[in-house]
């Protein structure tokens, strides 16, 4: 008989025993379950007493079996949760025999896999043997969430195998984190909250979701020299998403640099095309002659360039204005007049009109029929001033009218042959107005009509209608015009006083190449064309009343001039006219309208060649 006895357990195993009839030999057979230390007893039994035969009991080592795959064990923290992208080390497989013994030597072959369930990403793990029975698992899972770890040898699963590991983010990665939609930031308005999200991730492109709890807190830094850095907000929203509010406070093309944990994200600094943002009545501004003068009668105008709270210039046609010129004060009448009006002692508004033109810019015109100083206002409909609101204009008086001036004096009904007779003229414009410094000359003429009978030669009869008296007059400081006459013969006469400019060319100046009407700097009576405009003087933008001159103001490449007049001809030929100018500079010439020189370089001179018609005037 045989008996295997485990001496750790204390456990008897038994042993079966044949006779080999062949060999005349006993076979005995056991099979142990547990490895350790046994011991083996043979006993031969002859009437009723058993011996051991020689060497009997036997120490027996019994060693595990080969590893069986679906008995071994894995455990350590690093089968449950894990951080992408770091080596999750805390997992060990300990090979088992089926009968679940511990292997003590090593050999075997592992195949460890990690997968995402969410995502068709898997990586393969490996592992370190230590030559007695255990293996560490090195495995890096790279995508964040619920990821199943498969360990196998030899096709078959280890005891629990596939385990469920929660994988979380790594580290906040600036340059994989990103802009949500991309069109909240590729468009902005100047001057206005901008909102728009990012995505913080990890290096491996997983979303941030504790990005603002231990340890992965996340500095966020927002920086630009083209928004208002006190307006910035930065607020989190769950999720490794963040808000984001930016007020631009300039228009045009910007850029905006955004940072996570110090470095930029993708795309960081952003290119931004801000719009102008909303009409703003205070840093709208408005230039123009028409803001300091005008004159009674003519149409005044201006232009505005609309903008938007940081000083931008709109584009778009979305701004309205209220504009109003209030008389504040008027001329005194000349002295010795009375001031006769139907509405002097009543207000007088004028109200200008708007016209878009374009990128923001509106035309403002205004007529005013009563000279004066006015108070002109510019404002939005909410009542809000445009900047340099109220401007002060000077509105002068037109150009002198016959039929409103006022004549007075003893000479227009009756004179003394040898004396002097007073004619005193108090001249207007057609709205009433008193012209106090006009240019106009007036002519006085004064035809005998008819005599007295009581002394005259036969011949002297002849003297009525031949005999007249002309003489040209000049404004007086005040602007009157004595026309005061000395007559040689008594009798009736014919009293005739008629006014004209004198003579010359009509000259207007522009700060601008483009002759608009806005930018007309002032006009004037000049003889011929002759200027130098490095010396033309220009005040209307200078509140001190200093003046510079008006290449100063524009640039040299910014001047305009325009001369209107007439040319008569003795006899009707070819002519030549010929324009000389300095280097840059061009010119054109139009006859009646049409353009004998359209535009053209004159430098050193232009010369053209055209028919004048003898006596008329063009």
């Amino acid at each position: 008989t045989a008996v295997l006895l485990d001496v750790a357990e204390g456990v008897v195993i038994n042993v079966d025993v044949t006779y080999d009839a062949s060999s005349r030999s006993l076979l005995g057979t056991y099979t142990p379950s547990k490895s350790g230390q046994y011991q083996l007893s043979i006993l031969h039994e002859a009437k009723g007493i058993s011996t051991h035969i020689r060497g009997s009991p036997f120490a027996l080592n019994v060693i595990p079996g080969a590893t069986f795959a679906q008995e071994s064990i894995a455990f350590g923290s690093g089968l449950h949760s894990g951080v992408a992208g770091d080596n999750n080390g805390t997992a060990t497989i300990q090979a088992l025999d089926a009968n679940r013994n511990m292997k003590n030597v090593g050999g075997d072959e592992w195949v460890v896999i990690v997968k995402s369930v969410l995502m068709n990403d898997y990586q393969y793990g490996t592992t370190l043997d230590y030559g007695n029975g255990t293996y560490s698992i090195l495995i890096v899972p790279e995508v964040a969430g619920p990821n199943d770890l498969s360990i196998t040898a030899d096709g078959k699963h280890i005891r629990g195998s596939p385990f469920r590991i929660n994988v979380v983010h790594n580290a906040v990665h600036g340059p994989s984190s990103f802009v949500v939609d991309e069109g909240e930031v590729s468009q902005m308005k100047a001057m206005t909250e901008n909102i728009f999200t990012i995505q913080a991730v990890d290096k491996w492109g997983n979303k941030a979701i504790y990005s603002q709890e231990h340890p992965h807190n996340t500095s966020v830094s927002v920086e630009s020299e083209s928004i208002d850095t006190s307006a910035t907000q930065i607020s989190y929203g769950g999720g490794g998403k963040y808000e984001i509010s930016v007020k631009p406070v300039v228009s045009g093309e910007i850029y905006i640099e955004i940072m996570l944990n110090g470095k930029d994200i993708i795309g960081s600094p952003l290119p931004v095309s801000v719009q102008p943002g909303d009409f703003f009545a205070d840093t709208s501004v408005a230039t123009g002659v028409g803001l300091r003068r005008a004159q009674a009668g003519v149409q005044a105008s201006f232009s505005i360039q609309s903008k938007d709270a940081g000083g931008n210039d709109k584009v778009q046609d979305d701004a309205m204005f209220n504009v109003t010129l209030t008389l504040v004060e008027r001329p005194l009448a000349p002295f010795g007049i009375k001031m006769f009006r139907t509405n002097a002692t009543n207000e007088v508004v004028v109200t200008g009109t708007q016209s878009f033109i374009e990128e923001g810019q509106y035309l403002i015109q205004y007529t005013c029929f009563e000279a004066g100083q006015y108070d002109l206002m510019i404002k939005d409909f909410h009542g809000n001033s445009i900047a340099g609101s109220p401007f002060s204009v000077h509105v002068a008086p037109g150009q002198l009218s016959g039929t409103q001036s006022i004549m007075t004096g003893d000479g227009i009904l009756k004179g003394i042959a040898g004396h002097i007779s007073p004619v005193l003229v108090f001249p207007r414009d057609a709205y009433q107005n008193y012209i106090l410094d006009g240019q106009e000359i007036l002519e006085i003429v004064l035809t005998l009509k008819s005599r007295h009978q009581s002394k005259w030669e036969e011949d002297d009869n002849n003297l009525v209608g031949e005999h007249n008296t002309k003489q040209l007059v000049g404004a007086s400081s005040d602007g009157s015009f004595h026309l005061d006459y000395v007559t040689v013969y008594a009798g009736v006469y014919s009293l005739n006083v008629v006014t004209f400019l004198p003579g010359g060319l009509k000259a207007s100046y522009y700060s601008s190449p483009d002759f608009a009407t806005e930018h007309l700097v002032f006009s004037s009576i000049e003889a011929k064309v002759d200027k130098d405009f490095g010396s033309l003087p220009t005040c209307q933008n200078n509140e001190d009343n200093t003046c510079g001159s008006l290449s100063d103001m524009a640039g040299p490449l910014n001047i305009g001039a325009k001369w209107i007049g007439k040319l008569k001809a003795d006899v009707t030929e070819s002519y030549e006219i010929r324009v000389d100018c300095n280097d840059g500079g061009h010119a054109s010439i139009a006859i009646d309208g049409v353009d004998v020189m359209p535009w053209h370089p004159c430098w050193p001179y232009a010369l053209i060649s055209t028919v004048l018609t003898a006596k008329r005037v063009d």
